[in-house]
């Protein structure tokens, strides 16, 4: 998902107003994020393990509101990506 600068900057936006208590920019960022969620919930199979899912989604939401930006506003994809791998292994180790 590797963002331009301006998406970026637009995704560090949302984040602001999403942890300010804008709903609308949380569904938009687990919106543009979902397709990453998704894609890292598959199994071998290709079939999306729906309780890993929920549980990555859980997570974002929790990042979203812990999240502190910073000068770099493409931090919080690597954020995402760092939660996601952590969680990620933990889940397949397990199982």
């Amino acid at each position: 998902m590797d963002l331009k600068p301006t998406e970026a900057r637009r995704i560090a936006q949302l984040v602001r107003r999403a942890q300010g208590g804008d709903g609308d920019a949380l569904t938009e960022l687990v919106r543009r994020f979902t397709p990453l969620i998704r894609r890292e919930a598959r199994d071998a199979a290709g079939r999306v393990d729906e309780d890993l899912a929920q549980e990555l989604y859980l997570y974002f939401i929790r990042l979203v509101d812990r999240y502190v930006p910073g000068g770099d506003p493409a931090a919080f994809e690597r954020a995402v990506r760092q939660v996601v791998a952590e969680l990620l292994a933990r889940y397949r180790w397990e199982r």
